[in-house]
């Protein structure tokens, strides 16, 4: 026999949630594509208000490729709200 173990379904909301705002952040960082030269990587940290509206916004780590950097923080200022968080969001900071 096997035992299968769910996970709470606030999870798979929280999870979904989380999903949809980096596609929302991503496809705002893809129309300032053309402006990033080379690679990198960077995190944005942030909160998302009971009302969506995206607060405390800043870099947790800075890529040394700044073309990068302005291309994601752009793409971040571009995105002041999204959508109510479910309620398994307790207001802890997101990284992405």
């Amino acid at each position: 026999t096997s035992v299968s173990i769910s996970k709470p379904v606030s999870n798979l909301e929280l999870k979904a949630f989380k999903n949809g705002l980096r596609n929302t952040f991503a496809s705002k960082i893809k129309t300032n594509l053309l402006q990033v030269y080379g690679d990198g990587d960077c995190i944005i940290s942030f909160k998302v208000s009971s009302g969506g509206k995206i607060t405390n916004g800043s870099f947790a780590k800075q890529s040394t490729n700044n073309t990068l950097n302005d291309a994601v923080y752009n793409a971040f200022m571009a995105t002041p709200t999204y959508k109510s968080p479910p309620s398994s969001y307790s207001g802890q900071t997101l990284h992405m």
